[in-house]
This record gives structure tokens, sequence and C-alpha cells, in this order.
């Protein structure tokens, strides 16, 4: 019952399968799990072995979810140099990823070069060597920032600039004033919800409704919330479609529990695409296909990462308040 297809097909599918088994017995005996290992066979194939050989630190950018540690393990149980120029450039690129964690977007140059110093147990001349490559590479930004040199990765200074100059944009472009009778509303919705507000809460809600971008913040219990509900009661009232947000799904669920209005996750909102061998997300929301909406409000924003908040901002169209 098994034609010539067929068997070409069961053939095939056998060769795939020893070329997987092979490949997984070798990483293995490097100390990859079984699902990093798929990741790594589903990028390389059967060049696998060839490329972890050739250089291990490739894994550090090509491959989620391997680090700079494990790629250096590898190397090591494969004897590549501890000088090896692919091992201190990869060294670089892990400890200014790191920094990311603490909310930093670069590293002071000295800071950087005594931390791959202890990483990578290195003289520092390697290091400046491997830096200087990283930069010719465009792999490394540096900038001056108030007489320190600032050393970022690529990715992160792009974003800065992005984030400050989209930030410029929405504040200085117009946004249609329909909003002489603001007082009011504010009047109009305090009645509503008897309650009253303090002059910085009526200011936030001014500023909001007037302005391209606004930020609001306070303390708990300082009303930023009940100032929410309000301008989203506002814009509405204008037939104004409003959007809200938030970094994650639990924060996203507690604002919509708060205002009754329903919120996203930004990921959500801007349309979540993972791309094969990607480290990060693409989105079906940019400057391409911008957001549909007057007004996009995001809560928790404190908790929103550069490379993000440049998403977010890239999908806004002009004349949206933020």
């Amino acid at each position: 019952g098994i034609g010539e297809k067929k068997a070409e097909k069961i053939a095939e599918s056998f060769k795939e399968q020893r070329q997987l088994r092979e490949v997984m017995v070798f990483l293995q005996s490097y100390g990859i799990t079984s699902g990093l290992g798929i990741k790594i066979f589903k990028r390389y194939g059967q060049e696998t072995v060839s490329v972890v050989k050739t250089n291990p630190y490739r894994l550090c950018d090509e491959v989620s979810g391997i680090g700079f540690k494990t790629a250096d393990r590898i190397a090591v149980n494969l004897g590549v140099d501890l000088m090896s120029p692919d091992r201190i450039r990869s060294g670089i690129k892990y400890v200014l990823s790191q920094c990311i964690a603490n909310g930093h977007v670069y590293l002071p140059k000295l800071t950087l070069l005594d931390e791959c110093v202890t990483l990578l147990n290195v003289p520092v001349e390697i290091v400046e060597e491997a830096l200087t490559s990283l930069i010719v590479s465009k792999e490394v930004y540096i900038d001056d920032i108030e007489g320190e040199i600032a050393v970022y990765l690529s990715s992160l200074y792009y974003s800065e600039l992005g984030v400050a100059r989209r930030i410029i944009e929405l504040s200085l472009n117009k946004v249609k004033d329909e909003f002489k009778d603001v007082e009011e509303n504010i009047k109009e919705f305090e009645k509503e919800n008897n309650i009253e507000f303090a002059i910085e809460q009526k200011e936030a809600v001014v500023q909001a409704v007037k302005n391209g971008v606004c930020i609001i913040t306070g303390g708990p219990g300082t009303g930023k919330t009940t100032i929410i509900k309000c301008i989203i009661e506002i814009f509405r009232k204008k037939g104004m479609e409003v959007v809200l947000a938030a970094p994650t799904g639990r924060a996203s669920k507690r604002i919509t529990e708060a205002t009754g209005y329903e919120a996203k996750t930004i990921h959500r909102l801007l349309e979540m695409e993972y791309v094969a061998g990607e480290n990060y997300p693409e989105f079906s929301r940019d400057e391409g296909n911008p957001l549909e909406c007057d007004a996009v409000i995001i809560d928790e924003a404190s908790m929103v990462d550069i490379l993000l908040m440049n998403s977010l901002l890239k999908a806004l169209p002009l004349g949206c308040r933020l």
C-alpha cells in the first residue's frame, strides 16, 4: 500500500528526524535543554552543528531564549579561546542588555568596561578593541551625555530618539480644540457622580483635553482613576474614539474594573505578531497602519520600557491625544 511518492516522503521525514536526533544529542552534551535545542535546530537546520562549533555566540543574537552565559558555557566546552573577538563582542552586548532590567538604556563607558573585564576575565584593552569593532558595525552607539561617554545598544538608542521626537511632534501638533466648555463638562461630571474635584484634578482634566500629550501623576488615592473617567466621558460626549491600555494584563484588568471601560494590554492594542527567529515581537499597528482613535490613555505608564513605548508612539496618528 506504499507507493513511490509516499516512500520518498517517509524517507525524507526519516532523514530530517535523524538529523534532529544527531543535533539534539550534540546540543544536550553541552547542557542545552530539548526545548532550546529544537529552537536552535529550527533556526539553522542541518547547519546547526557547524554554526555552534564555528561561533556559538551567534546563538545569543539569533535564537530567542539563548543568553550569553549559555553560549559561553558551550564555547568553553568547545575549547574556544577566552580572548576570541566573538566572545568579547557578545559579552559587551550581554552587559548592555542586562542594564535594561535595571531601567537603563545605556551604560557609562567606564562602567561598561569594568563590568566586561569582570565578566569575561580579560584585559581592558581587549574589551576596548571589541567595543570599537561594535561601533564600526553599528551594533552599539556612542553618545556624549553631559560630558560622559554613554554606550547604547543601537536598538535602544534609536528607540529613545524615536520616543523623544514623537512626543515633541504630538505635543506641538495642534489638536482639534473642541473644548471651550471644558469647565462646564467637569461640573456636569461632578454633579452626575456626586463628587467635588480638587483644583489639581480639574487642572489635570483641562490639560489632558486641550493638549497633545499630558502626564498625570500622583500617589495612591489621589484620584487619578476618577480623572481618567472624567476625561473619557468628556471625549465620548464629543463623539471621539478613546482607547485605554496598560503595559500588563493585570494593570489593564484593574483599569477596566475601576473605570467601567475596556482596556487592553499595549501588545494587544498594537496587534502583536511573533516572527520566527526574532527576539522582539512585531506589531501590525505602526506608522503605516496607525490606530484609529482620537485619544489614547495609558495607565501605569512608568512600567513601559523604551522599545514598547517607541512602538506605541509610532502607531499614534498625528492629532491624537496621549
